[in-house]
């Protein structure tokens, strides 16, 4: 079994003492190092590089928004991270800023059902170690590539690219991906889905949206719109101006005609 090579982050002694003890009972996990200053774990993360870290919001010496930053300033890869914290409402600047790494949080105290909680963040970092190792992601295999997994939520996703009629920005670093039998909201923002899709398969045609190109049905010069093909019916997007003309030229034509 892969292990997860984890960290702990906590300034308070009993918080990290107890949590280290728990952590320990899990097969997944290889624990080796805790921290409860700001500078110590700085060094920990440099010298061992974990895969995970359960991280407090406030260190002694400094908060994790400071060693977060001055991880990524030194070009230090920063482990997948359960936040652990009193104060829920801090959490939301580590999503908003560091969204790639936070699987999930933990809101003191979480004594009472501990198995659930930290069983469900144990697999929540498990699933994006793995997602970050999956084949079938790589863009650069699209030619053989049908469908990409994508660490959602503690889960993976499963997206098929025949199934996928487009994407649509859902603000806040989200994006519902719209599907022939319905919609995912998922944490990645659209230039991210741009990395891991084929080009030859999916293109933008907005701020807020990609389309899959076979589902193209017709398109609409006077208005700038788009019919897409979503199972039985269809659904019309806008298209910017500034995408409409490379959206026109990558389309098969006859030749001799010119689309626009």
């Amino acid at each position: 079994m892969y292990k997860l090579r984890t960290i702990v982050l906590e300034d308070e002694d009993d918080n990290r003492n107890w949590l280290v003890k728990k952590l320990n009972q899990y097969p997944e996990l290889e624990l080796v190092g805790e921290a409860a200053t700001l500078d110590d774990s700085f060094r920990l993360i440099a010298q061992t590089k974990p895969d995970a870290a359960f991280m407090d919001i406030q260190l002694i010496g400094g908060d994790v928004f400071a060693l977060l930053t001055r991880l990524q300033e030194n070009g230090i890869p920063i482990p997948y991270i359960v936040m652990t914290t009193g104060y829920p409402e801090y959490v939301m600047s580590a999503l908003n800023d560091y969204r790639r790494f936070v699987v999930q949080y933990l809101v003191k105290p979480f004594v009472e059902d501990w198995q659930k909680k930290l069983r469900k963040s144990i697999d929540a970092l498990m699933a994006a170690k793995m997602n970050d190792t999956l084949p079938v992601s790589d863009p650069k295999s699209s030619e053989t590539q049908h469908a990409i997994f994508i660490n959602n939520r503690g889960n993976l996703l499963r997206l098929d690219f025949d199934k996928i009629a487009y994407f649509e920005a859902a603000g806040g670093g989200e994006t519902f991906v719209v599907t022939d039998t319905g919609t995912h909201q998922v944490d990645l923002t659209l230039n991210k889905f741009l990395e891991l899709l084929p080009p030859e398969r999916f293109q933008r045609i907005s701020k807020n949206n990609i389309i899959n190109s076979d589902r193209i049905l017709r398109i609409n010069r006077e208005d700038r719109t788009v019919d897409i093909e979503l199972g039985a019916k269809h659904k019309s997007l806008g298209v910017g101006d500034s995408y409409y003309t490379e959206m026109i030229r990558n389309l098969p034509v006859a030749k001799g005609r010119k689309p626009y």
